[in-house]
């Protein structure tokens, strides 16, 4: 009876979706051999299975299963992680070019029927502006021989979306003070960051707090109210400003950024932080409801750019996208 693991698995033409994967008597199929790159990259089980969006125990039991049938170790275990041996790094050398090959037979059916569909994918954080952007460029220019695709995740997988090719485009939040080392750890990667927007970290708040009115506020102002902010910022945040996260009530935490903002409608008392740049077609923004105010102590700006891989010029299409974002921006902000 094979092993079965569910697990979420994002595919490009149906996002997330619940996957019975056999592990056990199932031969070694391609996806495998970009599970080995990826463990290898990562240098640990844990931290791929993260980035390929599978379970942990999935991917131990394709990796211990992949070994079994080749009959050879493809790492060594150590407290630090994983390393391949020998015989895994003979077997990515010759899994990259099976790949290679793959892709090429996959192209077939646009080499051999009439010219390849123009795509752009767009990776993006949780960002109303830039999505109502692609929105209206997609109504624009959608038709035949056209793929326009849009994908929401963490900025933190941003970067792996265009490097692994599942992305076109991919728009990036880094503090202007990591700005060198993000852009040297991204060429390394083969990739290039383009500066869109800087700006101050600016205060959220809705119409019934207190301090609504107020043209700028400084850090400390905020401190007797509650911190509202996305899961997945909350560590950042806790260096930045540790002020909010000492005393009082604990910071609230939500699984996206829309979540947090909806939140701060409904409870007038708290608070939140972000890019107003990013939500300038926020609803409750242009109703009124909820308003951003900058941080005179802001302690560095906040950049927001494009993510695309150096060594793949971009086509027409995603340059028409760009330069809708750019325009966009230079009049908003």
């Amino acid at each position: 009876m094979p092993a079965v693991d569910y697990c979420y698995h994002r595919s490009r033409r149906s996002g997330y979706r619940l996957l019975a994967e056999e592990v056990r008597d199932c031969p070694m199929k391609i996806e495998h051999i970009a599970y080995i790159a990826e463990i290898a990259r990562s240098g640990s089980i844990n931290r791929a299975a993260g980035r390929l969006l599978v379970s942990q125990p999935y991917l131990s039991a394709v990796l211990h299963e992949l070994e079994d049938e080749l009959g050879v170790r493809l790492f060594e275990r150590h407290a630090r992680g994983v390393s391949l041996t020998p015989a895994g790094r003979e077997f990515l050398a010759y899994g990259e070019q099976i790949c290679q090959a793959a892709e090429h037979i996959q192209r077939l059916r646009y080499t051999h029927n009439g010219p390849a569909a123009e795509r752009l994918t767009v990776a993006n954080i949780y960002s109303f502006t830039l999505l109502d952007l692609f929105r209206e460029f997609a109504e624009r220019k959608s038709g035949p021989g056209r793929e326009l695709a849009y994908v929401e995740m963490p900025n933190g997988e941003i970067a792996d979306a265009v490097q692994h090719g599942q992305a076109t485009l991919g728009f990036f939040i880094c503090g202007s003070i990591y700005e060198a080392a993000v852009q040297s750890e991204l060429a390394t990667r083969g990739l290039l960051l383009c500066p869109l927007v800087r700006e101050p970290f600016y205060a959220v708040l809705s119409s019934g707090h207190p301090l609504f009115a107020r043209k700028s506020l400084r850090a400390e102002e905020l401190v007797p109210y509650s911190f509202v902010v996305d899961r997945a910022k909350a560590d950042f945040h806790r260096k930045t400003f540790p002020a909010w996260f000492v005393g009082g009530a604990a910071p609230l935490t939500f699984d996206n950024n829309r979540s947090a903002l909806y939140y701060l409608t409904k409870a007038p008392k708290c608070f939140s932080v972000g890019q107003r740049s990013l939500n300038l077609t926020n609803p409750f923004v242009v109703s009124g409801e909820l308003r951003y105010i900058p941080l005179v102590d802001s302690p560095y700006p906040l950049l927001t750019g494009y993510v695309f891989r150096s060594s793949q010029p971009l086509t027409p299409l995603a340059q028409e996208f760009i330069a809708s974002v750019q325009a966009y921006f230079a009049a908003n902000t």
